[in-house]
Formats: structure tokens, C-alpha cells, sequence
């Protein structure tokens, strides 16, 4: 995930879905603000579904936020 590619403002939600085996990842540079300073980490459920939202509001921070194994 590149910063430049955000403007101002800009609102991106991203579906992650697990594989069979629920032992994929999903990472992010230190550029990306994510709750707490802990990084994202994804379900590790075979075929869950989270959804990962990324949010700016300037041109110099991206913050994350996420939800997890969607039902």
C-alpha cells in the first residue's frame, strides 16, 4: 500500500479473503496508522472474509481500521 496513491479525504475498503487452509496474510507498511500501534491481522479461519478500510484525511497519514471473519 503506497501512500501516494491516496488523495485527501479518499475513503478504500479492501475484502481479504482467507484461503482453504485460513494461513494467508496481509501486511502493511509503517506509514499506516492501525489501532493501538498493533498491526492488522487477518482471521485465520478457513475462507473468512474481513474487511479492511483505509482512511485519509491529509495527504501525510493513512489509518486503518478493520472487521473481522464477516458472517
Amino acid at each position: 500500500v503506497s501512500q501516494s496513491r491516496y488523495n485527501p479525504g479518499q475513503t478504500v475498503n479492501i475484502r481479504v479473503t482467507q484461503g482453504s487452509l485460513g494461513t494467508g496474510t496481509v501486511s502493511f507498511p509503517s506509514t499506516v496508522d492501525q489501532p493501538s500501534g498493533s498491526a492488522y491481522t487477518g482471521s485465520q479461519i478457513a475462507n473468512a472474509i474481513d474487511i479492511v478500510t483505509m482512511i485519509t484525511f491529509d495527504s501525510s497519514l493513512v489509518f486503518v481500521s478493520s472487521i473481522r471473519n464477516m458472517i
